[in-house]
């Protein structure tokens, strides 16, 4: 995100993304390292790497719709305040991010008033973003049944008891407990199929495939 001198550049690998999901990435890491380095008297050194930060997401941003700085500057203000609609099987929901620069974390900070024995410390590299692709619809969508964003849960399509009945082989066992088909579901969807109060004539997984459709 900085040459050798310390100047922020693009992040090439991250052009595939959304201008949504740029900003998110980069005000992720901003926030793990300001989290990480909380706790320490001079936390102001903390501002050139929010410079390079903010400017490198700049650049990215700049580098995908190939136009100059100033104009990104000029589209979504000085944070990158970027707004995308998720599509759901009823109506779409506009959600909103923009990175949060050390100026702006530490006035939340002040504003929550946290005490050092409240604050979480969080031990992992804040460069290293981790994205679990099977739930990520646990977090971004709604229910696929009935289309409530309340309480959304995973429900797995294949129970063990079923997968370990049909396969001998134990690797193959293996590899159908991690490949299982995991759907979004609402906590009351959920307990209905749990509990065999589900009495719809269609099935989960065709609401499921139904679902991905309209994605």
């Amino acid at each position: 995100m900085c040459d050798s001198k310390y100047r922020a550049k693009g992040k090439g690998s991250w052009l595939i993304y959304t201008d949504f999901q740029i900003v998110q990435k980069y005000s992720r890491i901003m926030r793990g390292i300001y989290n990480y380095y909380s706790g320490c008297d001079r936390i102001s050194r903390l501002y050139r790497i929010s410079y390079i930060l903010q400017y490198s997401c700049a650049r990215t941003l700049a580098r995908r719709s190939k136009v100059t700085m100033s104009k990104i500057f000029q589209r979504y203000g000085k944070n990158f305040r970027v707004t995308e609609k998720i599509q759901g099987q009823k109506s779409s929901e506009a959600k909103t991010i923009e990175f949060t620069d050390l100026v702006t974390l530490r006035k939340n900070d002040k504003q929550k008033k946290l005490t050092s024995i409240e604050r979480k410390t969080i031990e992992n590299d804040p460069f290293h973003i981790v994205e679990h692709w099977r739930t990520k619809f646990k977090f971004y969508n709604e229910c696929c049944i009935c289309g409530s964003t309340e309480s959304i849960e995973l429900y797995h399509i294949n129970s063990l008891k079923s997968i370990k009945n049909k396969e001998k082989d134990h690797g193959k066992v293996i590899r159908s407990q991690i490949n299982r088909i995991q759907i979004p579901v609402c906590r009351p969807c959920h307990e209905d199929i749990t509990h065999g109060r589900y009495n719809n004539p269609k099935k989960p997984i065709e609401f499921y495939n139904e679902f991905l459709a309209k994605l």
